[in-house]
């Protein structure tokens, strides 16, 4: 069953499910007919979805996220997610580093099987993984949650990526002073000027308060 595009490169819709038959004749007037156990066509891409944090937020701790997968969403010819495949990746300076990688397996993943029934194609045509971003492998204001899906008739999305920022970095301030001629240990002749030093990793002036 041949796939084809038309001029304007859209595909044409042969999506559906098939059935083989063949029928054989003798010279004699003998009929068979045999028949396949059926068969899908499916040319469109799984789609990937990944929610729980906001990329706009400073996160202090480990991030819990969910990706669902769902094949050929809203579509009554699906033929069933085969594998997902999530990693994490977290930039300091000119420094990247993968610090998760998993392939999650749907149903019999890329291992040998003879045929799904639509039952089975139906249990996995949506996939939901829930995982979390560990902020001790993850402090940097670059982290991205990417994720790829296959399905069973060998479609591959893109990859989908979603960014955060963790800061498990505590703040640290210091306090000198200028003139620390001190009588008795507490009286000064002269005026003493205060140098507050302030460090954060994501400083912003606006929420710096100070309370004489």
């Amino acid at each position: 069953i041949p796939v084809i595009k038309e001029d304007s490169g859209e595909i044409e819709d042969l999506q559906g499910r098939y059935l083989v038959l063949v029928k054989v004749s003798d010279q004699v007037g003998n009929i068979n007919v045999y028949t396949s156990n059926g068969l899908i066509v499916e040319v469109q891409e799984p789609s990937v979805n990944i929610t729980g944090f906001d990329s706009t937020v400073y996160y202090s701790g480990d991030v819990p996220y969910t990706v669902n997968v769902s094949d050929n969403e809203g579509e009554n010819i699906v033929s069933g997610i085969r594998k997902i495949q999530l990693w994490v990746k977290s930039t300091i300076g000119d420094e990247t580093k993968t610090t998760f990688d998993k392939t999650y397996c749907v149903g019999y993943g890329d291992g040998a099987k003879d045929g799904y029934t639509l039952e089975e194609i139906g249990e996995i045509a949506t996939k939901e993984i829930n995982e979390t971003v560990l902020a001790s492998d993850n402090n940097s204001n670059n982290v991205t949650v990417t994720a790829k899906a296959y399905d069973q008739a060998g479609n591959e999305t893109k990859e989908v990526s979603e960014a955060l920022m963790i800061d498990t970095t505590d703040p640290v301030i210091e306090i000198s002073y200028d003139n620390n001629d001190a009588v008795n240990q507490k009286y000064f002749r002269s005026g003493r000027t205060m140098t507050i030093k302030y460090t954060e990793r994501n400083f912003e002036e606006s929420q710096a308060t100070f309370d004489i």
